[in-house]
């Protein structure tokens, strides 16, 4: 890939203001790190239903979403597919600890499925890794994106072990506004870990609150 990554470089700038923001980051460090990243950026589009990462296979490179909308989550003993989190515009994929277990060469937990047409950049993972190593900027950005990460993983986690699902949904539309338009109740239900019956049961409830 060219140094020359014109089409990352205007989605960079496209979502600067908000990942300067989410990330706490100066505009300095965000350009620096585009720099460096856009050697490795490479452009991917995937239809719905199409995979970016298998369960069980160690994890190859970083998504970032610049459209569409990403989901991760697994499958049970029985079948039942769980759903841990999405990916929507601006946001990478897949769940960090699978990028983790992958510099170990531990297989991934998680798959990764395109919710919708997806368009982004997948950037090699262990180059990405490599140039931590030597690159300062790209360290910053690094440790600013873990301390946005983390919390909001360990949150979710709580959420689902001791929220209520009346709670859960709210704190679903909290995380992802406008996302319940775009993707199917059943895979919002596999996410708040509840059927799709007992989730229209709350959306309804909700409305009648409204009103």
């Amino acid at each position: 890939m060219s140094t020359e990554n014109n089409a990352f470089f205007a989605q960079r700038r496209r979502y600067q203001q908000i990942l300067c923001e989410r990330f706490n980051i100066d505009a300095e460090i965000y350009h620096a790190v585009s720099h460096l990243l856009a050697p490795l950026a490479v452009p991917f589009v995937r239809r719905k239903g199409e995979y970016l990462q298998h369960a069980g296979e160690v994890a190859r490179y970083l998504y970032w979403i610049t459209e569409g909308v990403a989901r991760s989550g697994y499958t049970t003993s029985t079948g039942t597919e769980i759903t841990i989190t999405f990916s929507v515009e601006s946001h990478s994929a897949p769940p960090y600890h699978d990028l983790l277990a992958a510099n170990h060469g531990e297989p991934a937990r998680y798959f990764v499925i395109a919710e919708t047409a997806l368009q982004g950049f997948r950037i090699d993972w262990q180059a990405l890794s490599l140039m931590l190593e030597t690159q300062k900027a790209l360290r910053i950005y690094h440790t600013k994106t873990l301390e946005y990460l983390l919390p909001q993983e360990a949150r979710r986690s709580y959420m689902h072990i001791a929220a209520s699902a009346s709670d859960r949904l709210t704190t679903f539309h909290n995380d992802f506004p406008g996302l319940e338009d775009r993707i199917s109740q059943k895979v919002i239900a596999s996410y708040l870990e509840i059927t799709p019956q007992y989730l229209s049961q709350l959306l309804n409830g909700a409305v009648m609150q409204v009103r």
